[in-house]
């Protein structure tokens, strides 16, 4: 009978792990995008002196999925993918937008 249960919890182990490798590769993923949206939005603001919205209609494809905010006092962009993943830009004079 014992057996039966080490049995199980290993399959299950195994389950978990099979499901979590493409979870983990879709936050990697979605903290790409977010620093990527990040630093364009922040060059295209602080450099370029656009809006947020003139900015994120040249966007690519999938940068749209990623949400994105400005803090002008600190002269800052953030973007979040799916409020998991979460990234910032700060614009820093002569050397640009800089991501954290």
């Amino acid at each position: 009978m014992r057996i039966k249960f080490i049995v199980l919890a290993v399959v299950l182990a195994v389950l978990i792990g099979l499901a979590l490798g493409p979870v983990r590769q879709m936050a990697a993923d979605g903290e790409v995008v977010a620093r990527a949206v990040a630093k364009t939005a922040c060059s295209c603001i602080f450099v370029a002196g656009r809006t947020l919205e003139e900015c994120r209609r040249d966007d690519p494809p999938g940068f749209d999925r990623a949400d994105a905010w400005v803090d002008p006092a600190k002269k800052e962009v953030t973007a979040s993918m799916f409020r998991l993943a979460r990234a910032s830009a700060q614009y820093r004079g002569a050397e640009g937008c800089l991501t954290d």
